[in-house]
């Protein structure tokens, strides 16, 4: 049983506070597809960066920073509304509370009050995260893929569901027998599937194609579906693919 420490939290808030994941040897930003090689040296005239580096820059070049990457993540991400969030970027640029409430034609006791309730949030945030992780350390749960669109209850899959459908879904030689209608079905065959192929790797359409026909008949549908869950990144024109990684992925 998986038991998440301290540091383990404390890891995850990093990740949000630098903008970027580092896994198998991969730095990845968490807003796009944009992705470093730790050990890779890349030249930007006439000079040379690492890949902590290069991932730093790409974070603040392209999306503001972490702080404003954060603010522009959709407010479900946040969990504010869009009125905290739209004081939260104000606050951002270090306005004083008077100028913050002159633009958005509030008072400033009422921008006061909005500080008080953001730290306030701060708090119950640390207490909700204690108690959740208390309940994981009784639960069998697997966690969702990082390249996850849009957690709901599809995800919330035991390891227990998880063998049921293997076993439903998948012959001795790992072939998908048949496709599952239920979408919590389908995402626990695609992150099956998703484990065919090497983190480190970029494969061509090509290539992947040749993989995923061993598994499954409709590769060009379940190729579809590895893209759109989330299991697989690629470039807009397709010349390139990517596993989106996971900590299932291994």
């Amino acid at each position: 049983m998986y038991i998440e420490t301290n540091l383990d939290i404390n890891l995850k808030l990093n990740k949000f506070e630098n903008g970027y994941t580092f896994k198998n040897s991969l730095y990845s930003c968490l807003y796009c597809n944009t992705i470093f090689y730790e050990g890779e040296v890349y030249p930007i005239k006439n000079r040379f960066f690492t890949a902590h580096k290069m991932i730093q820059d790409h974070i603040q070049e392209k999306h503001g920073g972490p702080l404003l990457a954060l603010l522009n993540s959709p407010n479900a991400n946040l969990g504010v509304s869009k009125a905290q969030k739209q004081v939260l970027q104000l606050f951002a640029q270090g306005l004083q509370d008077n100028i913050i409430a002159k633009r958005l034609g509030l008072s400033t006791s009422t921008i006061r009050n909005y500080r008080f309730k953001l730290r306030e949030r701060k708090r119950q945030a640390y207490q909700l995260l204690a108690a959740l992780n208390i309940l994981d350390l009784t639960s069998d749960a697997i966690q969702p893929h990082i390249g996850a669109k849009m957690l709901d209850d599809r995800y919330a899959i035991s390891s227990v569901e998880r063998d049921k459908v293997l076993k439903n879904y998948l012959n001795e030689e790992g072939h998908v027998t048949n496709w599952p209608s239920k979408e919590k079905n389908k995402i626990i065959i695609l992150n099956e599937l998703v484990k065919k192929f090497d983190p480190a790797k970029n494969y061509s359409e090509k290539i992947v194609n040749e993989i995923l026909k061993k598994y499954v008949d409709d590769f060009v549908t379940v190729r579809r579906y590895l893209i759109e869950y989330g299991f697989l990144s690629r470039k807009d024109d397709g010349s390139s693919y990517w596993v989106t990684l996971s900590s299932e992925t291994k």
